[in-house]
């Protein structure tokens, strides 16, 4: 529903996807079930760790309120999980499920229905047409602009940023120069690493050339009953 709703504004638009350099898929360690066409493998240097131990803390008042939940299995060892099961491969297995197609009247109908509710109830907080953001609206946010929040610091740089993350750091600010001033942050600039890896891919897109985003499947780290 989302893209057969925004497909008509990218009409028009010539662009080219290179395919990245991946290792053989040989090489992969793992083999998923399921509907899932593997095109290669990055080898040990960029592979993702996905955590074993919940970084979860128990309160000071555990054990005196029974829990009604517990954190989720992140380990294939885990007791609660049958054995040779790893939460991980079954969640990457479930990508390869195929889904059910809706019959074309069906979409047609719900995609007048959107779009009907949203002209009447959403109401448009900005009067520039095709506003652009700038580097410091987009990583510190702006106050002054509805619905313009500063990056979440306290969460993943994402792949495969996080494989060079320093020694000590905790955040993602360190792909960032910035400045803080009891009116907020500063953006000052970008880490030599983000700012190649920026600059490159705008001078491409302004090419017609689009560089693919890698998603990285990972556990949720959460309590579940």
């Amino acid at each position: 529903l989302v893209r057969e709703t925004f497909l008509p504004l990218f009409n028009g638009l010539i662009t080219d996807i290179p395919e990245p350099n991946y290792l053989p898929v040989s090489d992969s360690r793992i083999d998923l079930d399921g509907t899932i066409f593997p095109v290669g493998s990055v080898g040990k240097a960029m592979a993702h760790f996905s955590p074993k131990i919940t970084a979860i803390q128990q309160s000071a008042i555990h054990g005196y309120v029974e829990p009604t939940t517990a954190p989720a299995p992140l380990d294939p060892k885990d007791p609660r999980l049958p054995p040779n099961s790893s939460p991980l491969f079954k969640g990457c297995e479930k990508h390869g499920i195929v889904t059910k197609n809706f019959h074309p009247l069906v979409l047609e109908r719900t995609r007048e229905r959107l779009r009907t509710h949203l002209f009447s109830k959403c109401k448009p907080l900005r009067s520039v047409p095709r506003l652009k953001l700038t580097e410091q609206q987009a990583i510190c946010g702006d106050p002054a602009l509805p619905f313009c929040d500063p990056l979440r610091w306290n969460s993943s740089e994402g792949y495969p940023y996080f494989k060079f993350r320093p020694a000590g750091e905790t955040t993602k600010k360190w792909l960032f120069k910035l400045e803080e001033l009891p009116s907020g942050l500063v953006f000052l600039g970008y880490h030599e690493l983000l700012d190649g890896i920026i600059s490159y891919k705008r001078k491409q897109r302004r090419l017609g050339v689009v560089q693919p985003t890698i998603f990285v499947d990972c556990l949720k780290d959460a309590r579940i009953p």
